[in-house]
């Protein structure tokens, strides 16, 4: 099995059919176990917005770094602010986590590309950050009760048709992001401040693939 992004990782929770514990100490998921087609089982789905229309989660053949396997999102006829999210089904053991994901847009006329969620309290409450190549942009927003409000944003221009790795380490209020291995963004924000569980998010009609997603918690002041 390939190597994920987050090497220190040492429980992994790929089965797509494994039922999680009360808590989860670490989250890793390449998708190579997945069947094409079929919807990982250690992440729960939700779509939000007005009259929304729920985004499909299928695994498909090939990902990054020509892995055998990678997690497509798809929802075309979805617009607006309307939120597709796949999130673990057991809360993460501390708030203070470190993230990443591997992603790539592979379309939408309305949005594209995709991010990652932590300190989830349900499908309406977390911090998001999320690359949009639509924008050439990454930024960083809390979402409290359905509510978007971006906290920062960075300047980002690359490939499209490429994978790209998004990476966030949160501790206690300070939130850092880094893209393609550079530290692009830096807040502190204390609007959410208790455990809760992580994933992956789109908007609207953005088509998306992600793979080697790797929640890990931190020790209070680790970095």
């Amino acid at each position: 099995m390939r190597t994920t992004v987050l090497a220190f990782l040492s429980l992994a929770m790929t089965a797509c059919n494994s039922a999680p514990p009360a808590t989860i100490a670490t989250h890793q998921n390449s998708f190579e176990d997945c069947a094409i087609g079929a919807s990982p089982d250690s992440l729960r789905q939700f779509d939000t917005g007005a009259a929304v229309v729920a985004a499909q989660w299928k695994a498909q053949q090939g990902g990054a770094d020509d892995s055998a396997r990678s997690l497509q999102v798809t929802a075309s006829r979805s617009t607006g602010e309307q939120f597709h999210l796949a999130l673990t089904t057991s809360p993460i053991a501390s708030r203070d986590v470190r993230l990443s994901v591997r992603v790539r847009a592979d379309g939408g006329r309305e949005d594209q590309g995709g991010g990652l969620v932590w300190r989830a309290q349900n499908q309406s409450t977390y911090y998001i950050t999320r690359w949009n190549p639509l924008e050439d942009n990454v930024r960083i927003y809390h979402v409290v009760d359905g509510v978007r409000s971006m906290l920062q944003t960075a300047k980002v221009i690359v490939p499209v048709d490429a994978w790209h790795l998004l990476e966030v380490t949160s501790l206690g209020a300070e939130h850092k992001v880094m893209f393609d291995g550079k530290e692009i963004l830096s807040i502190e924000d204390t609007k959410i401040g208790q455990a809760g569980t992580a994933g992956l998010w789109t908007k609207a009609d953005a088509a998306t693939s992600f793979d080697d997603l790797a929640v890990a918690p931190l020790a209070p002041g680790r970095r």
